[in-house]
């Protein structure tokens, strides 16, 4: 029986696989949600106002919800190998990887133990958290 957990954000997600001998793995899942956001803020034009203004954040706001969808994926494609499940993030990052699974993937949200809060931490910080879990 495969164990593993994911702690992620908007910027990237680490992916603990913890086997029998409670060793683990660890991946990590760069998101580009964050990247594209400094980019367009550096070359907004601050001249520009009122519905201009409006429509170049709905167009980000499309982007983001793009490219979030697209980190969720990439995210899910390695939570298939897994059993168990556990997911850790700060604010709504997590439950959003989880109802994002629940559409893409039914069977695999039936493998998710438990969906928990938990703020920014260490790479060994998340390791330890998510080995302790299973333990």
């Amino acid at each position: 029986m495969k164990k593993g957990g994911v702690w992620l954000d908007k910027r990237m997600a680490y992916i603990v696989a913890v086997d029998d001998d409670n060793k683990d793995t660890v991946e990590i899942v760069v998101s580009k949600v964050e990247q594209r956001q400094e980019i367009l803020k550096a070359y907004r034009d601050k001249v520009k106002q009122g519905y201009a203004e409006k429509t170049k954040d709905r167009k980000l706001l499309e982007y983001n919800k793009h490219e979030l969808k697209l980190y969720f994926k990439e995210i899910l494609q390695q939570l298939v190998v897994f059993d168990e499940i556990v997911i850790y993030g700060p604010s709504q990052t997590a439950p959003k990887l989880f109802a994002e699974m629940k559409q893409l993937n039914p069977q695999l949200s039936l493998n998710v133990k438990e969906v928990l809060k938990a703020d920014s931490m260490s790479k060994n910080q998340i390791r330890a958290l998510i080995r302790d879990y299973y333990l």
